[in-house]
């Protein structure tokens, strides 16, 4: 396995090397403090870089919709004007500490099963076809909502069983669960999904353009506060500032925003060639950066403004629960078994990584430590998948009936390859023959998540923690109604532990049985956890009113209202770029 992990580690360098020159490395610094708060001043475009894992498509009532928080809007939405100390984990998980009023103004919880949403008064949708800029009404949310929950790529699972909506008036609307749960698992579930989660869209984008009509960019009217204007598919969006925007600085109460004249999102699937545009001003902030730029990117701009952040997602390779040989659990554990995670964390991400059981698991529960189970509370069998035993994982696929191994493909994306390439090795050592399949990312994503691929696929695109309660995050990725569940994974014992623990109110009855999911959920492996990187965020010295938060909703594409930008010191960093 060494000799594997020497081979690789010349291929993740090769690219970074051409960008870092000769440039010698810096001491590890500590992190920049918050924006400097300076006066706000209007004008410029947003250069706004997304990675490869980025999909342009449009409908925002799909899965895949990663323009969509740029032109629609939600009930709810992460509060932007909390602090660094306030939030300094720096993604939001919604919960009633970090939710903040978006197209509500207001919402209460009179009994455990209703939620009453106001909505703001005088908040318009964008002034084009076909709505001209029409008063968004409760109307425009039940429709909205309604059709979210009739897509089958919706993430059912995440809900608590609605029975009705009703819109009590034209600013009001009221969901009514089927059944009350914990009050715990309800607040999140509704502020959590539904209202901050939620797109809210016009109907007569339907009505006027068919049922395929949010799929044509040039139809996207929401109220957000940028307007599609130029796109070009897997290269870059052009947004110009919606000028009827609704919302104010809360900071300076007189001011409209969004400050910014437009924004242009820039597609850029290599890492290379991100950090060589970071370096140049060619675009303003560089998100889930990966660790090993740091000391280059602050030898050769150090006037970049950064913060750090373990992460807390995974980069799973999903096995496809329905189809052999993955149907028995043998041999997915085996193929877990068969992965040497320690040597990629001290080899590849030389200790700036953490393996899916270091700080309680899964990792991706990193954000409630009363849920995470520790390493010593696993049966061995889990312990032993994760320690890499090559012997170990041959008797598993001998006893399922593999004793000669067997033969699949993984679906991977080109930013999936070198990974992947480690991964295949490794299974090859138990005899396993793996094909990697290079697709695009919408290819995948579509695959994925609708478990159409035939054998494994590499996902990289799992992040941060995905919502705020144990039961949003186990749910995304482990109830067979949600499109994140990328294995598949159906079992009835999970689910019936699932839906006590939803049930339960005493506090640590629930902690128990979310930490026995999370075992059993570990002993099946329906996919391969890789271990996860240390991620940064990097933006321009010039980008004000900011100081590193992301995850205010999926994508970040509003929160850049917020910003404005110091042109003046753009000019003198990069002189006129």
């Amino acid at each position: 396995m060494k000799q594997k992990i020497r081979w690789f580690i010349p291929v993740l360098l090769v690219t970074l090397a051409l960008v870092m020159a000769s440039c010698a490395p810096a001491a590890k610094p500590t992190a920049t403090p918050g924006a400097k708060a300076d006066k706000p001043a209007y004008g410029g475009i947003i250069n706004e870089h997304v990675t490869g894992s980025f999909t342009d498509a449009w409908d925002p009532f799909g899965p895949l919709s990663d323009p969509s928080t740029a032109v629609y809007e939600s009930l709810l939405y992460g509060n932007y004007y909390l602090s660094e100390k306030e939030n300094s984990n720096i993604s939001v998980s919604f919960n009633e500490k970090t939710v903040a009023g978006w197209l509500a103004e207001k919402w209460e919880m009179p009994d455990p099963q209703t939620f009453v949403f106001h909505l703001r008064k005088g908040v318009r949708f964008q002034n084009k076809p076909p709505v001209n800029g029409r008063e968004l009404t409760a109307d425009d949310v039940k429709w909205s909502v309604e059709r979210t929950l009739a897509s089958p790529l919706s993430g059912k699972g995440l809900l608590p069983s609605i029975d009705k909506i009703t819109v009590r008036d034209k600013y009001t609307i009221v969901f009514h669960a089927k059944e009350a749960r914990n009050t715990d698992f309800m607040v999140d579930a509704f502020l959590g999904s539904i209202a901050s989660g939620g797109l809210v869209a016009p109907r007569e984008v339907v009505d006027t353009y068919g049922e395929k009509g949010f799929s044509d960019w040039k139809n996207a009217v929401g109220t957000g506060p940028w307007i599609a204007q130029e796109y070009v598919r897997g290269s870059y969006i052009l947004f110009k500032k919606n000028p009827d925007y609704w919302e104010f600085d809360k900071n300076y109460s007189q001011n409209k925003l969004p400050y910014a004249d437009g924004m242009r999102v820039i597609i850029m699937p290599d890492a290379a060639t991100s950090l060589a545009a970071l370096r140049t001003g060619q675009v303003d902030r560089y998100r889930e950066a990966k660790w090993d730029a740091t000391d280059s990117l602050l030898k050769t701009n150090p006037q970049l403004k950064y913060r750090s952040f373990p992460a807390q997602g995974a980069s799973p390779v999903a096995m496809n629960f329905k189809n052999k040989p993955f149907t028995d659990k043998r041999v997915r554990q085996a193929l877990v078994m068969a992965i040497d995670h320690q040597a990629i964390v001290r080899d590849i991400y030389k200790g700036n990584a953490r393996t899916a059981l270091e700080g309680g698991a899964p990792y991706f529960l990193a954000s409630f430590p009363d849920y995470q189970v520790q390493v010593n509370e696993f049966p061995q069998i889990v312990r032993d998948m994760y320690s890499h035993n090559v012997a170990k994982a041959k008797q598993l696929l001998a006893e399922a009936g593999y004793p000669d191994g067997f033969s699949t493909e993984i679906l991977i994306t080109q930013r999936d390859t070198d990974m992947s390439s480690l991964i295949k090795g490794y299974l090859a050592d138990v005899g396993v023959k793996a094909e990697l399949k290079v697709t695009d990312t919408s290819a995948q994503k579509n695959a994925v998540n609708r478990r159409s691929y035939p054998g494994m696929a590499s996902n990289n695109f799992t992040g941060n923690s995905a919502g705020g309660s144990p039961a949003q995050v186990l749910a995304q990725y482990y109830h067979p109604d949600n499109p994140n569940d990328y294995s598949g994974y159906d079992d009835p014992a999970f689910m019936k532990t699932f839906e006590q623990a939803q049930q339960t109110k005493d506090y640590k009855t629930r902690v128990k049985l979310y930490k026995d999911i999370a075992i059993k959920v570990m002993e099946d492996a329906p996919m391969i956890l890789m271990p996860s990187p240390d991620k940064y965020i990097w933006w321009q010295p010039w980008v004000k009113g900011y100081w590193g938060q992301f995850g205010m909703t999926w994508r970040d594409l509003n929160m850049q209202k917020h910003w404005w930008l110091d042109l003046d010191l753009k000019k003198s960093i990069t002189g006129g770029n």
